[in-house]
């Protein structure tokens, strides 16, 4: 841009082509990820924004560090989808470490 004025418009990127993120930290608490439920929902949104379709939560797994499992993982995920639901966001959200 040679002239402006004020700030330019941010420029969105169209990554509808990828459809799927299968690395993201969005099972809020459980590692270095996202903080709380909240945080996960507006996180989710801005990657339906950009064209993402379906999103696979992939939580730390570290002894002593995060100790993660699937009986700390899987009731958080459907957490996340329970609020994804009853807030009308349709995403096809999985886990996997």
């Amino acid at each position: 841009m040679l002239f402006s004025f004020g700030k330019p418009k941010p420029v969105i990127p169209n990554l509808s082509f990828i459809g799927v993120d299968m690395h993201s930290h969005l099972l809020p608490g459980i590692d270095d990820g996202l903080a709380n439920i909240d945080d996960t929902i507006a996180y989710v949104k801005t990657l339906m924004a950009l064209g993402y379709k379906k999103l696979i939560c992939t939580p730390h797994i570290l002894s002593g560090v995060h100790n993660n499992s699937p009986e700390i993982i899987l009731p958080l995920l459907d957490v996340v989808r329970n609020t994804l639901k009853k807030n009308n966001i349709d995403i096809i959200i999985e886990a996997a470490a």
